[in-house]
């Protein structure tokens, strides 16, 4: 018998230094997956402020480029037509790389509900093998068993039941019923069957 639990502690302490050390390591992976999302959503952060500046200059060339072709200043027109194509490239490319960004976001969020969702799974896994294991199944056999042979019993009272012209549902008996339901209980005429030991 001591080597029996000896053996089982011992498994138990090899079980607990292995969950230790997959808890350091998911601890770890979690860490760094905050900090990768972290820095995602800083350049998100940037690139959208980025593309809100592009946007602004582009506009105000624009209005550049208007208010001086009205007053007659053509270089100066030109000159702010080309910086707002110029903002404008910025701005396509600014946006390309903000999209990615939320791509690259949204996948990495994704990511890390599939892990998350495998430990759940592998947890309930675990689970279901212990119970698995808990289970007695000679002791689930004999209650299975024993159900069956009461369910046998009762068939065979209906069945005799039947025989003799009663069911459930005769009036008779419920008449009797309803005249015990209705009269008070008395516990001084009570009397108790004599039991006699063998």
């Amino acid at each position: 018998m001591g080597f029996l639990f000896s053996s089982c502690k011992a498994k138990e302490e090899v079980d607990d230094k292995r969950n230790i050390k997959t808890g350091q390591k998911k601890r770890q992976q979690a860490s760094e997956t905050d900090m990768t999302m972290m820095k995602l959503k800083m350049l998100q952060d940037k690139f959208y402020d980025q593309r809100k500046h592009l946007e602004h200059s582009l506009e105000k060339a624009e209005a550049e480029a208007l208010n001086y072709a009205k007053t007659g200043k053509k270089n100066l027109a030109v000159f702010a037509l080309q910086r707002k194509k110029l903002f404008a490239q910025y701005l396509e490319d600014s946006n390309t790389k903000y999209n990615f960004i939320q791509k690259q976001i949204a996948t990495v969020e994704q990511k890390q509900m599939e892990a998350e969702m495998l430990v759940v799974l592998r947890e309930a896994d675990q689970l279901l093998q212990d119970m698995q294991q808990a289970l007695n199944l000679d002791e689930m056999e004999e209650i299975v068993g024993n159900i069956k042979a009461s369910e046998e019993k009762n068939k065979e009272f209906d069945r005799i039941l039947r025989q003799h012209n009663i069911s459930p549902q005769d009036k008779d008996i419920e008449a009797e019923y309803a005249k015990i339901e209705a009269e008070p209980v008395s516990y001084t005429h009570l009397t108790l069957p004599t039991i006699y030991s063998v």
